[in-house]
């Protein structure tokens, strides 16, 4: 599993990447220009870590154009696949969503928890998400 923090004086975006080291290697591979079976254990769970900071980087800028100030912290890679056989607590300050991102062979869970210090109208965010992207073109892992 994969973990970063994208945290603010008004919320905590706790976003995971929970991933097996060959689903990894496949998709890091046309990355490296290389066949997964080529593709180091290092090598995959760098893609992973980047994959984490261009998705904490793009949350953190929308979030500013809201005017919200959060930093980011650095990924974080450890075992783990907690959340998705286990649901957390409800509170009324906290949401939390699972998601897969699945081709024919492969598969990559990924989940956040939102923790909501302050009440922020974000109404538009994942809009100006989506827009951001399609402005982006083609993504390049460094």
């Amino acid at each position: 599993m994969a973990m970063i923090l994208v945290s603010g004086q008004d919320l905590k975006i706790t976003f995971k990447v929970h991933f097996m080291t060959k689903t990894a290697r496949f998709l890091a591979a046309p990355i490296y220009g290389q066949e997964p079976d080529k593709i180091s254990v290092d090598q995959a769970i760098d893609f992973v870590r980047e994959y984490c900071n261009l998705v904490a980087g793009s949350i953190k800028k929308a979030l500013g154009s809201f005017h919200v100030e959060a930093g980011v912290s650095l990924p974080v890679v450890t075992r783990g696949f907690d959340e998705v056989f286990f649901s957390t607590a409800k509170a009324p300050n906290l949401s939390m969503d699972i998601w897969a991102l699945k081709s024919i062979t492969n598969e990559l869970k990924c989940s956040t928890i939102i923790e909501a210090f302050n009440r922020v109208d974000l109404t538009g965010m994942a809009d100006s998400l989506v827009e951001d992207q399609e402005l982006q073109g083609d993504v390049e892992f460094l």
